[in-house]
C-alpha cells in the first residue's frame, strides 16, 4: 500500500517475472490502523490515505495470477468491521 507504482505496466511487468504469486495487504503492524471503510489509518502518524488502495491492489494480482492474502485490523477496529 506504500507504492504509488504498484498498478503500473512496469511493476507489473516485474512481479510477473520475478514469479510473484502471493500479495499480502495491509502490511505489517499497521494493518492495526487500516480502516477498511475510510480507507485511512487512524491513530498513527500517517496523514491519509495510502500510496496505493486495495482495488489497485487485486487489480495486479489479477494480471500477474497471485492469490491476495488480507489482513484485517484487531487493533484499533473491532470484530465487526473486521467481518464487515
Amino acid at each position: 500500500m506504500w507504492d504509488g507504482n504498484l498498478d503500473t505496466p512496469p511493476t507489473i511487468a516485474l512481479l510477473r517475472e520475478l514469479g510473484t504469486r502471493t500479495l499480502r495487504c495491509m502490511g505489517g503492524s499497521l494493518s492495526d490502523n487500516y480502516h477498511w471503510v475510510t480507507d485511512l489509518t487512524v491513530g498513527t502518524d500517517w496523514p491519509g490515505p495510502w500510496s496505493s488502495s486495495f482495488a489497485n491492489l487485486l487489480h495486479v494480482a489479477t494480471n500477474i495470477g497471485a492469490q491476495v492474502i488480507t489482513t484485517v485490523n484487531y487493533g484499533t477496529g473491532s470484530t465487526n468491521e473486521a467481518a464487515a
